[in-house]
C-alpha cells in the first residue's frame, strides 16, 4: 500500500477510491488479529488496514505516522499481510459493528480541533451518523459520532 502526506493527495485519493462507494451499504468490515504467543491469545492489531466491505466494493483503509493515508482495493492487501500468526476477524469493534447496514452519503477529510494534521477520514452515514476512522499514533483509531458531532476542520470530499 501507498501511503500519502499531503492534503492534496489524501483528497484525490478518498475521491478516488470512497466516492464510488457513496449509496452503497456497508455489509461488513475486518480487522487484523496478531497471536501473542507469551499470553497464548488473538489481540486485535490496529497497525494492519481495515478492510471494509459495501458489497460493491472491499477497501483497505490505514493510516501511519501522524497522518499519512492508504487505501487500496482489497485484493491488492491480501498477500501482502497474510502470515501464520494473523488472522482476521469482522466483529467486535462497536463503531464498526454499529456501521453494518447504514449506507454511505458522504466521504471527508478532517483535522482533530487545534490541530494541523488531515489525520481522518470522515464517512457519513444515511442514520445521521459519522464514522471516524482516525490516525490513533501509528494505527487506525474507529469512532461513531452524531453528524453535528464532529469537531476540527472538515474538507467535504463527495456527498449524495
Amino acid at each position: 500500500m501507498e501511503y500519502l502526506s499531503l492534503k492534496e493527495q489524501k483528497i484525490e485519493l478518498i475521491r478516488t477510491m470512497l466516492q464510488p462507494l457513496l449509496g452503497q451499504k456497508i455489509v461488513g468490515y475486518a480487522v487484523a488479529e496478531v497471536y501473542d504467543e507469551d499470553d497464548e491469545s488473538w489481540d486485535v492489531w490496529h497497525e494492519l488496514p481495515l478492510r471494509l466491505d459495501t458489497g460493491a466494493g472491499k477497501l483497505s483503509i490505514s493510516w501511519e505516522k501522524f497522518d499519512d493515508l492508504a487505501i487500496a482495493a482489497d485484493d491488492e492487501t491480501d498477500e501482502e499481510f497474510e502470515a501464520g500468526t494473523i488472522r482476521w476477524r469482522n466483529d467486535g469493534i462497536e463503531p464498526l459493528d454499529l456501521s453494518i447496514g447504514q449506507t454511505i452519503t458522504g466521504v471527508s477529510l478532517a483535522t482533530y480541533p487545534q490541530s494541523s494534521f488531515w489525520n481522518r477520514l470522515l464517512i457519513s452515514l444515511d442514520d445521521g451518523k459519522v464514522l471516524d476512522i482516525y490516525n490513533g499514533l501509528d494505527e487506525n483509531g474507529y469512532m461513531l459520532y452524531e453528524s453535528g458531532a464532529v469537531e476540527g476542520e472538515i474538507e467535504e470530499i463527495a456527498a449524495l
